[in-house]
Parts: structure tokens; C-alpha cells; sequence
């Protein structure tokens, strides 16, 4: 209800107009940073207009993605690095759009962030027996086993968490469209590391 209300009181077109215009001016003006936000904001909320319920290659994926990236390394300045290992085939597979970028946003809130150190984000991708797995890992603060078992728990979040929505939203909708067999796990190890591992089928 809350995001239909803004929706309705936000015009789109207003804000993309605004969006282009402001990246018209900084580059005018020279400044790559607001340039590269205003066009990767833009960008992101195109697509998000559109919905989050469709299938498109992780190729598509990764680019959206990159578009995030573009505006918290300016945010960030520069405090994180993101590398893909994922083979060139693999990103003809099929994957639901936005599962990828809240993991992300949880590995540099939650991860590196908190640490106050560089860190680096790895994004893997293998392909076995039917089971499309990939991977975002972060080498930030980690998390203790029973943070673990209770990230999913939706009474151990406040309600302005975003990102443990967005965690939970990919579970679920992962589950709704593949089954029950496939999902969001984590893997972790205090001090050290935070993995993140989606599972679903193998489409092309």
C-alpha cells in the first residue's frame, strides 16, 4: 500500500525527465560522478516500473546490477570492489530480475561497511545437474551461526530494514515460481566471510 501511495503521488515521467536532466547538466558540467549516478538511478527505477515478476538472462541481470554499482562507488567512494567469475555461457540462463541486487546492498551494508575496511565482492556462477547456482560473497564482518538461522525471521528485522526484506523476497519468490527444493542459503564464517548462494533451475 505504501508504494502504491507513492507511486500515485510520484509522476514517473517527472522523475525520469528530472533523472535526464540532471545527467544533461553534469555532464556539462563535467562531473562523471553525478553523471554515472543520474543515469544508473534512472535506469534501475525504468526497470523497476516494469515489475520484478520477469524472467531475463543474467546477462541482463549482471548489467542492472552494474548500474547499482555505478552509484554506491560514488557513494562509497571507491570502499568495495565487486568481481565476477561467471562463465560467458552461463549468462544466456534464465534468472527472476532483482535477485541479484539485494544481495549485493546486504554484503556492503552488512558486510564490508560495518567492517570499516576495502573490501571485495565475488559474484560466481556454475551450472550441474539441471541446478543454476550463483554465488555473491563478501569478505566483511560475517555472521555468527545464529545470526544465520534467523535471517529469514521477519521478527528479528525492523520494519525500515530494507534489506532484510529484499533477503526474504528473494527466498520466497524463488521458491514460488521453482519449488520448494530451490531457494537462498548462506554460508559464513565471523571475522572472516558472508556467502550468499541462490539455487534454481538450469534455463536457457
Amino acid at each position: 500500500m505504501e508504494i502504491s501511495m507513492l507511486q500515485m503521488q510520484v509522476n514517473p515521467h517527472f522523475l525520469y525527465n528530472t533523472l535526464e536532466s540532471m545527467h544533461y547538466l553534469a555532464e556539462v558540467q563535467r562531473n562523471d560522478g553525478i553523471a554515472k549516478m543520474s543515469r544508473g538511478l534512472s535506469t534501475l527505477l525504468r526497470n523497476l516500473a516494469k515489475g520484478s515478476s520477469d524472467r531475463i538472462l543474467l546477462r541482463d541481470e549482471l548489467s542492472l546490477l552494474q548500474d547499482y554499482d555505478g552509484i554506491q562507488q560514488v557513494r562509497y567512494m571507491g570502499m568495495y570492489e565487486i568481481t565476477y567469475r561467471i562463465p560467458e555461457e552461463m549468462k544466456d540462463y534464465l534468472i527472476q530480475k532483482f535477485t541479484l541486487q539485494p544481495l549485493v546492498e546486504n554484503a556492503i551494508f552488512h558486510g564490508i561497511e560495518p567492517s570499516g575496511r576495502c573490501g571485495t565482492i565475488m559474484i560466481e556462477a556454475k551450472a550441474e545437474n539441471g541446478v543454476l547456482e550463483i554465488s555473491v560473497t563478501d569478505d566483511g564482518v560475517g555472521m555468527t551461526e545464529e545470526e544465520i538461522a534467523h535471517i529469514f525471521d521477519e521478527r528479528k528485522h525492523s520494519k525500515t530494514d530494507m534489506t532484510g526484506v529484499g533477503v526474504r523476497n528473494i527466498n520466497e519468490r524463488i521458491r514460488l515460481v521453482y519449488g520448494e527444493e530451490y531457494g537462498l542459503s548462506f554460508e559464513s564464517v565471523k571475522g572472516q566471510y558472508t556467502k550468499a548462494i541462490v539455487r534454481i533451475r538450469a534455463e536457457k
